[in-house]
Order: C-alpha cells, then structure tokens, then sequence
C-alpha cells in the first residue's frame, strides 16, 4: 500500500472534471434529433414540385384546351404546368414512359396500351370519346363490313384513332387487301373526305368539337350507327356504348335523324408512378373542377372516375375517390398542407427516436450525478477504511478537509442538493469518528 502521504499528495493533484459522456450527452442528443429531421426532410417526403410538364398532342384541341384549364387552375397553387406538344397519343405515352424526358402527365385514350407498366399511373377517366364513322352517300350503312372496297382514312400513323380504327376494322373483316386503307392525320383527312377523295373516315372526340359538330351537321354526310355496338364492347372491353338520340345535336333539323349507336373510349390522364403525392391530389382537383360537368354523353358528377382498363390506377387516386381530398387540402392552400403533411412525416420518425432518449436520458444524468456523488463515497470509506487507530491522524484529518474542500466545489442540479448534504454528513460523522480513536488512543 502507498504510504498516506503520496495517496494524499496525489488526491490533491487531481482536477474535478466533468465526465466527457456527462457534457456530451445534451448535444449528441440535439444533433441526432436534427439529424434525422433533416435526412427525412429532404430524403423521405421531398417537397412538392413547383413546375410539372404534361404532354399534349398537336392535333388535339380539346386535349388543349383541358391542359390550359389544368395550367390556370393549378397556377393558383403556385405549381407552373408546361404544356408540351406531340405528335398523337401514343407519343406522349411514350414521352410519359421516358425517363430521359421531363414529361410528368399525358393524355391516353383506354384501348391503346396492352400490358403493365409499373412506371405509369392512371388517375382516372376524364371523358367519353365517341368513335365517329363518317361516309359519303345516299345509302344508309349499319357496319363497317359494308365498306369492304372502299377508300377509308384511318389516322396518321402511331396515332391513336389509327390504332383502334384498325381494331375496329380487322374485328370486322376489313384490312388493306380487301379496302384502301389511307393513313392521314385529322386535317388531312377531313379535307380528302370533303373533296371525295375518300369514302369514308374515322374522327374520335366530344360531339362539341368543331370538326366533330361540321361532318355531324352536314347533311349530305352519314354517321354510321353501329347495330353490332354491344358485340364491339364485348371483345374490346375497353369500349363503352352510347346512343346518340335523334335531333341531338340539332333539334330543328332532327339530327341525328335516327337515334345512332355510338361506341366510345374514354380519355385518361396518366402520370409518372413516382409524381409527388400532393401533385397528384392537386391534378385531382383540377380534373373534378373540369370534368364534373354534364356533356352530351354524361351527367353530372360521372367524370373523373376510375374506369380505366389500361393502367393501374394510382393509389393517391384511389383515396380521391374513395374519400376525397386529404383533410388537409380540404381547408388548407396547397402550399401550408404540403407543408403540414411534411412536417407530420418528419416528427413520426423524430418521435420514435426521441420518445426512448427522453426517457433514458433523465436515468442517464441522474446515474451520471450519483456517480459523481459516489466517487466522493468511495474516497470517504477508504479512508475510514485505512483509519484503523489514532496514527497518523493529522494526515488523515488533512486527507478528509480535502475531501471536504472538493465536495463543497461539486456543482449538483437543486434537487441533489439533499444527496450533497447527506455526504457533508457523513464527512463530519467519519470526522467525529476519527476523532473518537484519536481521543481514545490518547486516553
């Protein structure tokens, strides 16, 4: 054992120090809650976009005006929607498909895509789209079989009127070895239809268009009325049947002159799958306050609605119709929800670290105080320890005022005053106590 006096000689070297754990814990607690504020912040709700891309078929003017609704109505919500022209339908499917361009949303009509693409989303119909069958003629047709032979305009090529115009024929025994099939886009083949130059022509859009509305009304044209509409819809579970009641379009001059079966597709609005969730309830929005308005073919409060056949519908659009908008958007502007929504998704993950942490770290400090506290104890027993008789008893008492001295220096949170005192006690109580053996040693 060391002689007492290099054990007090170095007692009274050591400085009081703080444990490094004691005065780290506080900011390690602090920076670990920031941490995983800002990694879920920016990693795992990303802000919503603020300029967003749709793509739009030149030809198209109804999808035109729909996108420049769409532009003015999410514009108020501080999200830009630019409006990038195609070259049909099926182009802009594949400019959604590509991920080398900006493209978010596309319009697609149901009918043109076979197969899943996990990369796109529909959020659902936005409209019925009429199949037209327009033809020159005196002679009143029912099907499309009747036009074996004849010149036929069939769209441009890769567009969609081309595509479901040739599901449509060859289901009825046309192809190009029995008929001319002429491949033109929309204005081309309205003006070769007006000049003779083709018998016949496929057109898909509202009745309300103006190209739509022009053949419709021309009496000396035809709009075939297809008595095989219900088998059409049966093998193309795509297509929708309408009719068309006579005086329609034009009651003074009864036309249609004859109720007219008409088959009908349905324009969808597709996204990116990974389109931002609050973007997504915004288009939402946009499609109710467009589409939710009777039309020739629909009622009131028919579109939007989930009746795609081509791609699954997103699960942000599914809540929509099931439930209507996030709380949140219902009373909120966009921008002060998406910003709730985040900070929501940013405390789940913070409240489940620190919840434990808050409740470990008051038993931390106080084992941290205690030990602190019983290291003093420690240096107190041994020293009554080693104070077995009266020897020495003025290096010992020397050893106990330092002691003594170091614990009235020992900083402790108010309600360890109570422990610091008792250990004052003590000091004095093993005090006494030497003094007793040196009293008796004496006597």
């Amino acid at each position: 054992m060391k002689h007492l006096k290099e054990i007090i000689a170095q007692q009274s070297q050591k400085k009081i120090k703080l444990p490094l754990f004691d005065v780290a814990l506080p900011f390690v607690s602090v920076a670990l809650g920031i941490f995983v504020i800002i990694v879920t912040y920016i990693y795992a709700d990303p802000a919503p976009p603020t300029h967003i891309h749709i793509s739009v078929a030149r030809e198209n003017g109804k999808y035109q005006e729909y996108a420049v609704r769409y532009q003015e109505i999410l514009a108020r919500d501080g999200v830009r929607l630019e409006i990038v022209p195609s070259e049909g339908t099926l182009d802009s499917l594949k400019q959604l498909k590509d991920e080398n361009t900006s493209i978010d949303i596309a319009f697609s009509l149901d009918g043109l895509h076979e197969g899943e693409e996990s990369d796109v989303n529909s959020l659902g119909s936005i409209s019925y789209d009429p199949i037209w069958f327009f033809y020159n003629g005196s002679k009143i047709h029912n099907r499309l079989f009747d036009f074996t032979g004849k010149k036929i305009a069939i769209g441009r090529p890769g567009g969609g009127t081309q595509l479901l115009s040739k599901r449509l024929l060859q289901a009825s025994g046309i192809t190009q070895k029995n008929a001319t099939l002429v491949e033109s886009g929309r204005d081309e083949a309205v003006k070769l239809f007006k000049q003779g130059k083709v018998d016949a022509l496929f057109l898909i859009g509202s009745p309300e268009t103006s190209y739509i509305m022009e053949l419709a009304l021309n009496p000396a044209v035809r709009t075939l009325d297809f008595d095989q509409a219900d088998a059409y819809a049966r093998i193309f579970p795509f297509l929708h049947v309408h009719q068309l009641p006579h005086g329609t379009l034009d009651l003074h001059r009864n036309i249609p002159p004859q109720d007219t079966r008409l088959l009908t597709t349905t324009t969808t609005l597709l996204v990116d799958s990974e389109l931002h969730p609050a973007i997504v309830y915004l288009l939402m929005k946009a499609m109710t306050e467009v589409h939710d308005r009777a039309t020739f073919l629909s009622n009131d409060h028919v579109f939007p609605s989930a009746l795609d056949a081509d791609f699954e519908l997103s699960p942000d659009a599914k809540h929509y119709y099931k439930s209507g908008p996030p709380l949140l958007h219902r009373y909120l502007p966009f921008w002060l929800a998406s910003l709730v929504e985040r900070l929501g998704i940013v405390l789940i993950p913070l409240l489940a670290v620190m919840i434990p942490l808050l409740r470990v770290l008051p038993l931390a400090y106080r084992w941290l105080i205690k030990r602190r506290i019983n290291r003093w104890y420690a240096e107190l027993l041994a020293l009554e320890t080693q104070f077995v008789n009266g020897k020495d008893y003025d290096e010992y008492m020397r050893r106990l005022d330092w002691i003594e001295e170091q614990v009235e220096q020992l900083q402790v949170p108010l309600f360890f005053t109570e422990v610091s005192y008792v250990l004052k006690e003590h000091i004095d109580l093993v005090r006494r106590k030497m003094l007793r053996y040196k009293q008796s040693a004496q006597g």
